[in-house]
């Protein structure tokens, strides 16, 4: 363990280590992406305040994406390592205050929101593909063709993998 970017990070606020082993910090109030190296050397950063209100969380995708949660913006924002700003996922209604994200094997979003109840949203190529709340009723999900928000009556919908980190299976709930 030790201690870096201390001349360099103003408000990081979130922070993932990608397969190449570069380190990426998101960071708030200043609003950019940093990437450092193993080394502590900074490879690239970039302003996104175009794009970001109140980042606090980011993955690396196996693509070569930067992927941040955006707590005010209550969505999703998909950046290039080069800083170019890709597409957005998931917005309010869908994910209203996302406080982290993540990746799982099968390169599905995940994207962890606190709003009423703790619900997980997992998008599959940027499109909704199911969501989990805490209790495990699902109260509606977005058709990906209309995008509107239709209620679960019956819907097939990811689960989470279980203590023995099964692979995640089909669920009907509803």
């Amino acid at each position: 363990m030790r201690k870096f970017g201390v001349n360099i990070l103003q408000h990081p606020r979130g922070v993932c280590v990608d397969s190449q082993g570069r380190i990426i910090v998101v960071e708030f109030q200043v609003m950019r992406v940093i990437i450092f190296d193993s080394y502590e050397n900074v490879l690239q950063k970039f302003s996104c305040f175009q794009y970001l209100e109140f980042p606090n969380g980011v993955c690396a995708a196996p693509n070569d994406e930067i992927v941040i949660s955006d707590y005010r913006a209550h969505c999703i924002q998909v950046f290039s390592y080069e800083g170019q700003y890709l597409r957005q996922i998931g917005g309010e209604g869908i994910t209203n205050y996302p406080i982290g994200v993540g990746m799982n094997s099968n390169g599905e979003v995940i994207v962890a929101d606190n709003h009423n109840s703790f619900n997980l949203t997992i998008f599959d190529q940027g499109c909704f593909f199911g969501l989990w709340i805490s209790g495990g009723f699902a109260r509606w999900y977005t058709d990906p063709k209309t995008q509107k928000h239709v209620p679960v009556k019956t819907a097939l919908l990811k689960t989470l993998p279980n203590e023995n980190e099964e692979e995640l299976s089909l669920k009907k709930i509803g």
